[in-house]
């Protein structure tokens, strides 16, 4: 495959540097990367641009992004589905660990004020 080149926004986003690690990487691991891109919180958003910016095709970009966008949602409904389907059961669920986690906060506020007002007072005497 051929090096990838930025396009004009590419050059004017990223440094040179930058511009060769995500060269790099592309030519790494091509469209399976954008693929798998498209499931990891953070990148998701921002590795089909930065493919258009660095000037990869979208003949060879827009396959994969669209396969893993379909996957990806399509879990999100078959699972929203099932909890929709299960909700009663959900939302006892939900209520119980609202109530550990609140519970947890509290206690951990309470440990967090009795250091800190330990540390003040050891910081006082010394």
């Amino acid at each position: 495959m051929a090096p990838v080149d930025s396009s004009r926004l590419g050059r004017r986003l990223l440094s040179e540097e930058a511009q060769r690690r995500v060269r790099a990487a592309y030519e790494r691991h091509h469209v399976w990367g954008l693929f798998v891109s498209r499931f990891l919180p953070g990148y998701r958003a921002v590795v089909p641009p930065m493919a258009a910016a660095m000037g990869v095709p979208a003949r060879r970009a827009l396959p994969s992004v669209i396969l893993a966008s379909a996957l990806w949602y399509g879990i999100v409904v078959l699972l929203s589905y099932q909890v929709g389907a299960n909700w009663d059961a959900v939302r006892g669920r939900v209520g119980k660990l609202g109530t550990v986690l609140g519970l947890a906060a509290v206690a951990a506020t309470f440990a967090i004020l009795w250091w800190w007002r330990r540390h003040r007072r050891d910081r006082h005497h010394a």
